[in-house]
């Protein structure tokens, strides 16, 4: 696990799923200027799956993952269930134009982190890495 060092913080990667390439690109330039650097970018809930596999077959899985609920050949709460089948740990936030209080339900059983609400503004991201933040240092303290 990736923990804060003085004046080096860790090098952050995220995992974006999303069906609607300006939206990846929007999340992915809110998060860079929150200090992730690096990304993998997805198009559908089952692509998510199978690169999040292939990151960690090469040891390097993101530390936090991004997924529309929207998106075809699998949704986003068809990736968070297989995601969590795969690690239990990983920060997942769902993304959604209209939080449905079963979605939001379903995916509060399925261990999500968090919830944005589009259209995302700067602020929900910095509320979002700063979150993503405690939870690794809590997951550190935990060890």
């Amino acid at each position: 696990m990736k923990t804060m060092k003085e004046n080096h913080p860790p090098r952050w990667k995220a995992l974006i799923a999303d069906d609607m390439l300006p939206m990846r690109n929007l999340l992915k330039m809110m998060l860079r200027k929150q200090g992730v650097q690096d990304f993998i970018m997805a198009e559908d809930g089952q692509e998510a799956v199978n690169l999040y596999n292939k990151e960690l077959e090469k040891g390097g899985e993101p530390d936090l993952i991004l997924l529309d609920i929207d998106m075809p050949r699998m949704n986003g709460l068809e990736a968070l269930q297989e995601l969590r089948k795969l690690n239990t740990t990983i920060f997942i936030t769902m993304v959604s134009a209209n939080a449905i209080q079963n979605t939001v339900t379903e995916a509060k059983k399925l261990l999500v982190n968090s919830f944005l609400v589009k259209p995302i503004q700067p602020r929900q991201i910095e509320e979002l890495v700063r979150n993503f933040e405690a939870y690794q240092q809590s997951l550190y303290r935990g060890q």
